[in-house]
């Protein structure tokens, strides 16, 4: 009976990571635009100078600089602690516009359509309904200004015509521009989001047909060999631990981010595909191996590579054909190099073939053999620890000692399906 892997990654939480990576960028272009704003203040000096707001202080303008600087800094700390948390948009394009309403409380600046520029930069983060509480709070923004105005500035035809009917008529007139701008603009985003949705309906489609070439490829190695089948299985989720683990340590922060986790896991069945291309009575042989076979065997990371290379140029993703190729290259390769094919020695080896190494030892080790018996958890994770600087680099050591819970809960789960099938690891040994 064959146990179904669950390294599959969930749909939502795919669409979840990409709409959360848009608001991470979204949020430094609105940052960006806040800072250009600011280093517009010496247009306005100029302009104070040459007398075109004769209605404004210097010293005005002075604090104004200082109240851009300080919404700058709130903007600048909530993105660099906070950025992968929903409220950080919400920080940044309120800030935004109160410093727009802050603003149009000066007569001398003539602050009015500005108003509508927050809600059209909410439109970078497609999401319909967070565009219309900005506007909403951009608009309420606008009257409150032209209220606090009316009762604190008093213009030359205030003797013509009440305060109650100055904001009347400001209100009613700036309300028509706003709303026939938001109307446009939200005409517009929904035409974009329908866009979007379009073509992100085709990726979808032409990745899970991506995801069944490759899945029948890691077939076809099971189909040489039960037990390779499995030991492709239980590698892959072993890789994801080793992943989330380096990462939690603080090892590879920027490397290891969601999208490229993702990719390693789902490159990492590939990694033995060589193999298919060893003779049966050599992949299955159930003695030891002589000297030439261990000089094919140990060919099979060549073999690998140049088969990924050869039958899936058709798969767009760049990053993931080269993650493939690197772990079916370099996963016997080892930290004091002494490994194959080509004996590269620490960081000479991709990050991806070091998790892929480390892997693939693991469950080696916990695997029965025809020359050794499955070693427990416990003695598998003393093993690793005496692994630490010769065969993998001690980051990872590190990681997987760390990880051992979770580690368990993937052996457990393939503990009661046996394998069919005995064969020989690739060269008698572990590591």
């Amino acid at each position: 009976m064959k146990k179904k892997s669950n390294i599959k990654v969930d749909e939502s939480k795919k669409i979840e990571f990409i709409s959360s990576n848009n608001e991470m960028k979204s949020n430094i272009s609105v940052f960006k635009l806040n800072l250009f704003a600011v280093c517009f203040f010496p247009v306005l000096i100029l302009g104070k100078y040459l007398n075109y707001y004769t209605g404004t202080s210097y010293k005005r303008f002075f604090a104004y600089f200082i109240f851009a600087l300080f919404c700058l800094l709130i903007e600048f700390l909530a993105i660099k602690f906070y950025n992968e948390k929903p409220a950080t948009k919400y920080i940044c394009l309120f800030i935004s516009q109160i410093f727009i309403t802050t603003l149009s409380l000066d007569v001398g600046l003539e602050i009015y359509i500005s108003y509508v520029i927050v809600p059209l930069v909410s439109l970078l983060y497609f999401n319909p309904k967070f565009s219309k509480q900005i506007a909403s709070f951009s608009y309420i923004c606008m009257v409150v200004s032209i209220i606090v105005r009316a009762f604190t500035y008093n213009p030359y035809y205030y003797q013509l015509i009440s305060k109650k009917q100055w904001i009347l008529a400001y209100v009613t007139g700036l309300s028509l521009e706003y709303f026939a701008n938001i109307f446009m603009v939200n005409k517009i985003a929904k035409h974009s989001l329908l866009f979007i949705e379009d073509k992100k309906r085709q990726n979808k489609n032409l990745l899970s047909i991506q995801k069944q070439i490759v899945n029948a490829f890691s077939n076809l190695i099971e189909t040489k060999d039960i037990t390779t089948g499995k030991h492709i299985r239980r590698t892959s989720e072993y890789v994801a631990v080793i992943c989330r683990s380096l990462k939690s340590l603080g090892y590879y922060k920027e490397k290891l981010d969601r999208h490229t986790i993702e990719l390693i896991v789902l490159a990492a069945p590939l990694h033995d595909l060589g193999k298919v291309n060893i003779p049966d009575s050599i992949l299955c042989k159930t003695g030891r191996l002589t000297r030439e076979e261990h000089e094919i065997i140990q060919n099979h990371p060549i073999e690998g590579m140049c088969l990924i290379t050869e039958n899936m140029s058709f798969i767009e993703n760049s990053e993931y054909i080269q993650i493939a190729r690197y772990m079916a290259l370099f996963h016997h390769e080892h930290w004091d190099g002494t490994g194959y094919p080509f004996r590269l020695v620490g960081e000479e080896i991709p990050l991806v073939a070091r998790i892929m190494a480390a892997a693939d030892i693991l469950d080696a080790l916990l695997s029965e053999r025809p020359y050794k018996r499955a070693y427990s958890l416990e003695e598998s994770f003393k093993f690793i620890s005496t692994l630490n600087g010769n065969c993998l680099e001690p980051a990872i050591v590190e990681a997987i000692l760390a990880a051992q819970s979770e580690i368990s809960e993937i052996y457990n789960s393939f503990i009661d399906v046996k394998d069919e099938l005995p064969t020989v690891d690739d060269d008698n040994s572990v590591c």
